[in-house]
């Protein structure tokens, strides 16, 4: 060993000898065997975010989530004292909020079965507004997660609901008697498939050629492709009254009654694009149109549905162009 590796090794004794003697080793253990305190973690861009911001004033917020983002969930809800609309689809966020703090709340985009019941549990006693519903281009095939019925006795309070129903050749009205049982609503957005069940199984790419070979080039074409009944006015007439019959405190004023592609337009590079996309019809439904002429229910919009031309139907005067967007004059 040289002569300067001794020296440094006795340097280094020393102030080994003396970081001992001075206590210094009480600190460092302790961080070994328990890590920083909190005060002294490292500080990620959410925490620098959050304590950037007041946020005990928002009362309005849109948010979606990362999968990797579970801080969130731990540390914004307890700083929103005053939220009162979000937009999300994320239930674990909707679940760290305090309980019957929110007015109005939309979700669209997919659920599991159970997110409708859990939202309504937490923040159904005051929810206002609620819209809560999948894009049929999103999700083809519209799902019941909840029993309806229960829906007067968990939102009693709600003035405006826009909620998917499902069909399946026939109107549920079951569904619609339980929602008109709100005595306080006073505007309903029904979302309903335009997509009949074998037109959903068809393929959109290449393997249609085999899919023809063995169903047949005439299967599931012209008015097969879509769900049964056909929207229209007349049965949109009979649905409004249905639903104001069985509307207990005569609140209800307006029913609009949807079904296709509502998304926004697609503005990306080239690509095909499904059967559905730009597919749309829309009937609204008013008590103010009474006064005005006999029916209350008007076709605003048809694109790509059926049938296909103008037609008469049992006095109801409905345009559905196949390749344009129509909308009556008023």
């Amino acid at each position: 060993m040289s002569l300067g590796s001794k020296s440094e090794l006795m340097l280094w004794t020393l102030r080994l000898l003396d970081w001992l003697k001075k206590g210094h080793w009480k600190p460092w253990l302790q961080v070994q065997l328990y890590g920083l305190p909190p005060s002294e973690q490292p500080r990620t861009n959410l925490d620098l975010w959050l304590d950037a911001m007041d946020w005990s004033g928002i009362e309005e917020l849109a948010i979606k989530r990362q999968r990797h983002e579970d801080d969130i969930v731990e540390k914004l809800p307890p700083r929103l004292t005053s939220l009162r609309r979000l937009w999300s689809t994320d239930m674990s966020f909707i679940e760290a909020l305090p309980n019957n703090t929110l007015t109005h709340l939309t979700w669209i985009g997919p659920s599991r079965h159970g997110d409708f019941a859990n939202v309504l549990e937490r923040q159904g006693s005051t929810l206002e507004k609620l819209e809560f519903r999948c894009d049929e281009k999103i999700c083809p095939s519209f799902c019941n997660h909840f029993n309806m019925s229960h829906i007067q006795e968990m939102a009693q309070n709600l003035e405006h609901l826009t909620i998917d129903i499902p069909r399946n050749g026939t109107w549920p009205l079951e569904f619609f008697q339980a929602i008109a049982s709100l005595s306080k609503l006073r505007s309903l957005e029904i979302y309903l498939e335009l997509q009949s069940d074998c037109r959903r199984g068809k393929p959109e790419d290449h393997a249609m050629w085999k899919y023809q070979e063995e169903h047949g080039k005439n299967y599931c074409t012209g008015g097969d492709q879509f769900q049964k009944p056909l929207l229209n006015e007349n049965e949109a007439e009979n649905l409004f009254q249905l639903i104001e019959e069985a509307n207990i405190g005569c609140q209800l004023q307006d029913v609009t009654f949807r079904l296709g592609d509502w998304t926004p337009p697609y503005d990306g590079p080239l690509y095909f694009p499904p059967w559905i996309e730009n597919r749309k019809a829309e009937v609204t439904c008013s008590k103010t149109d009474r006064a005005q002429r006999e029916k209350r229910c008007r076709a605003v919009r048809s694109y790509g549905y059926w049938p296909p031309k103008t037609n008469e139907q049992e006095g109801s005067y409905w345009p559905l162009p196949e390749e344009e967007l129509y909308i009556p004059e008023d």
